[in-house]
């Protein structure tokens, strides 16, 4: 598995080089008054008027515009994140992008690709931005989101504000704050393993344990409500997945909210192999919170259930 993966990396350094260097823009931000770390990441960025702090995920908001800027921190290497996750990032059943810009950011590599992205139910459609720089221990995006107009230029206040970003590497960042939940594994044998994208990663103890199972947890606004629970739980998949079989769909008792837990093979689009899912998923008035949990077992299951059950919106 290393030698493939450094098969990758110096794949992807050979490509670099061979690109014209005049196209990499240069950008060095220092640091002034009007840059504000975002909380709950290691950035810094000086936002355009209008916007503030998100209150739904970590980033920033224009609420009046329907502007948002969403940050991601991925415990991956920049050149893994961009020869492996970036394809399926740009091309799949919901986004559509391209390659825009190369930077290189205070002397960390930048990509910058544009293109539009489906809303939930298919029928809105925004303009998406997308910023992804880092280095050799994880990577950094900046994921931003407006409604689209045909053949309008880029936003130019999300433009300003991203290409502003300072990068603090130091920052000891506690992953589990800034979610808008909480859950406990007290009583389990499920452990919280790391934070990926915008979600939580939680896994059973290895020892022992030849085939451990996980699980991810996750929200997300609701532009409007769900009729459609099992579609609505089977999209969050679908960039890498396609639904092969649904083993049950079935109401669960989560509080005062509707839920919904699902058991679906998943054929991968990639490889073809199929993967077994257990879902979880709670209908608030204007947010979703979704459980995705893999190599799951009956005690695994009741277990996730447990830990379902024990959310917390704060």
């Amino acid at each position: 598995m290393k030698e493939w993966r450094l098969v990758i990396v110096l794949a992807c350094s050979v490509l670099m080089m061979g690109r014209n260097a005049d196209a990499q823009t240069l950008i060095m931000n220092d640091a002034t008054p009007q840059h504000q770390m975002i909380a709950g990441s290691k950035v810094s960025l000086a936002a355009a008027e209008a916007f503030e702090p998100a209150t739904s995920f970590i980033g920033l908001q224009n609420l009046e515009n329907q502007r948002t800027i969403m940050v991601l921190e991925i415990a991956t290497p920049y050149s893994q994140y961009i020869a492996q996750a970036i394809p399926m990032v740009i091309n799949n059943d919901k986004s559509t992008m391209v390659e825009h810009a190369q930077y290189m950011i205070n002397d960390l590599p930048a990509r910058l690709y544009v293109g539009t992205q489906k809303g939930d139910s298919d029928t809105a459609l925004f303009q998406r931005i997308f910023l992804v720089m880092g280095n050799d221990h994880e990577t950094i995006a900046l994921n931003c989101h407006y409604p689209y107009e045909e053949g309008a230029a880029l936003d130019s206040t999300i433009m300003q504000t991203i290409l502003s970003v300072r990068y603090h590497p130091d920052v000891v960042v506690d992953p589990l704050k800034n979610m808008g939940f909480t859950i406990s594994t007290s009583g389990t044998s499920f452990r919280f393993s790391r934070k990926a994208g915008s979600a939580l990663q939680y896994m059973q103890d290895e020892k022992n344990n030849w085939t451990p199972a996980a699980f991810f947890i996750d929200r997300k606004s609701l532009p409007h409500e769900v009729t459609d629970k099992t579609a609505f739980i089977l999209q969050q998949v679908q960039a890498i997945f396609e639904v092969d079989s649904v083993l049950f769909a079935r109401p669960l008792t989560s509080g005062d909210s509707p839920a919904e837990e699902v058991m679906a093979n998943l054929r991968s689009k990639r490889s073809g192999e199929i993967t077994q899912a257990y879902f979880i998923t709670r209908f608030d008035t204007n947010r979703a919170y979704s459980m995705i949990g893999y190599n799951v077992s009956a005690r695994a299951m009741e277990e996730m259930k447990t830990i379902f059950r024990s959310l917390e919106v704060q």
